[in-house]
């Protein structure tokens, strides 16, 4: 049970870039939040104010080092950002470090990514798809494992056990409320259910669904066998 512990609803986001799962993520805690009649408690293990604040003491330290240093040497550019984060301010910024290759300050080599980034980026908004750039797999130097991409979001429902499946209620205003939020055009997110009750309730549903199929053919398989033995 520690190695797999059991939750009552477990709602499943991934998105493309860890930016957009954090804020997909959150988007749906609140939303559960300003729901008590339906959902007793919301909780992220993955996310929230602590990590929000603490979460580079978990970095290894060559990791956390390097972002530093990273951070240290873009500090002009982040400013930049700061000051204007819409697409003028990102092109400012992707002109300063440009002008930095120039001075010989930096490499192109040290550019590369940032602009192959950009350049993917812009690709994926001509050509009418879904586009995001992450500035934390810029960061990081390396691109995001899957585990980035993806948070977990553990819900206690308000359970009906009048009902046949107690939890439905909750799972179809979980499902609701990702489409109500737009998470899929507005973060490229995906939002999955599992855990004790969408699994219970699920297996209830397919009772329910082939219920009549199911009685009419152990009807006939009575009949049947009343009839050859009795003639």
């Amino acid at each position: 049970m520690s190695a797999f512990p059991q939750r009552e609803i477990l709602v499943v986001v991934d998105a493309p870039p860890t930016e957009l799962v954090e804020q997909a993520a959150n988007r749906l805690q609140q939303v559960f939040e300003a729901n008590p009649e339906l959902f007793l408690s919301v909780r992220q293990p993955q996310g929230g104010s602590f990590f929000e604040r603490n979460g580079l003491l978990y970095l290894p330290t060559a990791e956390l080092k390097n972002e530093a240093d990273w951070l240290t040497r873009a500090r002009v550019l982040i400013g930049t950002l700061a000051a204007d984060p819409s697409l003028r301010g990102t092109l400012d910024a992707l002109s300063l470090g440009l002008a930095g290759v120039q001075r010989k300050e930096v490499s192109l080599d040290d550019m590369a990514r940032t602009l192959t980034m950009a350049a993917e980026t812009i690709e994926a908004i001509l050509a009418d798809r879904f586009a995001s750039f992450s500035w934390q797999a810029l960061v990081g130097n390396k691109p995001a494992e899957p585990s980035d991409l993806r948070r977990l979001i553990e819900v206690q429902p308000r359970l009906d056990f009048g009902a046949l499946e107690p939890g439905r209620a909750a799972t179809d205003a979980i499902r609701q409320a990702a489409a109500s939020q737009h998470l899929a055009t507005d973060y490229g997110a995906r939002v999955r259910l599992t855990g004790l009750i969408p699994i219970a309730d699920d297996e209830f549903d397919t009772i329910r669904q082939n219920a009549g199929l199911n009685a009419t053919i152990s009807l006939l398989t009575v009949l049947a066998i009343l009839w050859m033995a009795l003639r």
